[in-house]
């Protein structure tokens, strides 16, 4: 869902990023467009928001974790 939100809505080369966050595993999708708004979530329509409740029915977040230049999305998965 993030890779393909930045396909269709960013621009440039994609990056996805996997990392260890004390407890989680954190999964960061970065693009190199000029940015959002921090309300994306209402923004960008269903989509997100659909993305953003079934990770956290399952315990995890989805968060817009750079809004400025090349945006960041992070899914936060408990490990």
């Amino acid at each position: 869902m993030l890779v393909d939100n930045a396909t269709v809505h960013g621009a440039g080369t994609i990056v996805v990023r996997a990392r260890d966050a004390g407890g989680a595993v954190a999964i960061d999708v970065q693009d190199q467009g000029s940015g959002l708004e921090q309300d994306a979530f209402d923004s960008f329509g269903d989509g997100l928001r659909l993305a953003r409740d079934l990770v956290e029915a399952d315990g995890g977040r989805l968060a817009l974790t750079r809004s400025g230049p090349q945006p960041i999305f992070t899914l936060l998965l408990p490990a």
